[in-house]
């Protein structure tokens, strides 16, 4: 469904993404991990065509998307969220629905009937008058996920999505998610650094260290990868877990 060849951005002398193929099939969650600088958030808007290649190719369904803005892969079925998320503070949380459903389909900005399906799938429909600047950060993660599921994506990006949040609200967070990719049947790719969070919802785990793939499997198999326990989960070979 998604496929990456050797892809590479470079900023400079500085190779933030640095030859990196990744094929995903349809239907699967896959975490990407690694140390901050690792090149996750940068490889995420290389997806969303956010920044440009310096080199490889990225496809969907056997297209390559070269050249796309982040409007038209949205159009075609990525959704992407970032880690501190980005509303509209000085409008209602209904309202931030609506400028994403004009945008999809030139339905009217402030239709409060479609933007009540996504609210009600993250929880957020007794909020919807509020003011999005007047939200807790993880009511603010949940309007952006309904924000992004109101585009009725196939992909879903999401750059750290317990970020900010104590062990409740995580758990609360993901079960959201992963309720709506099981209900929607999506593809999800999602960078996070919480491993608890990683090991119990991913199927498939990616390393990244300073812009390459150190690891691609399981989330088993990874736990166990000597050279992901040194560079990243904090443990030298050898050692006890």
């Amino acid at each position: 469904m998604l496929e990456l060849h050797d892809v590479k951005r470079h900023f400079g002398g500085i190779r933030a993404v640095d030859g990196v193929t990744i094929a995903i099939s349809e239907g699967t969650v896959v975490a990407v991990i690694g140390p901050n600088g690792a090149g996750k958030s940068t490889l995420f808007a290389l997806l969303m065509g956010e920044l440009a290649l310096s080199g490889g190719t990225i496809s969907l369904d056997g297209r390559d998307m070269r050249g796309l803005s982040p409007d038209r892969r949205a159009r075609l079925g990525m959704g992407r969220t970032f880690q501190a998320p980005r509303l509209f503070a000085g409008l209602s949380v209904q309202e931030n629905i609506g400028i994403v459903l004009h945008a999809r389909r030139g339905q009217a900005a402030s239709a409060g009937s479609g933007a009540s399906a996504p609210l009600a799938e993250v929880g957020l429909e007794d909020q919807a008058g509020a003011l999005a600047g007047s939200l807790s950060q993880g009511q603010r993660k949940r309007l952006e996920l309904a924000m992004v599921l109101a585009l009725e994506p196939r992909i879903l990006l999401l750059d750290e999505p317990t970020a900010g949040m104590g062990v409740g609200e995580r758990a609360s967070i993901m079960g959201l998610v992963m309720a709506a990719v099981k209900r929607r049947g999506l593809t999800m790719v999602f960078c996070e650094h919480d491993m608890e969070t990683v090991f119990a919802h991913a199927r498939r785990v990616v390393v990244m260290d300073r812009g390459t793939l150190i690891a691609d499997g399981s989330p088993e198999s990874v736990r166990g990868d000597a050279l992901v326990q040194e560079v990243y989960l904090g443990r030298h070979p050898g050692s006890e877990a």
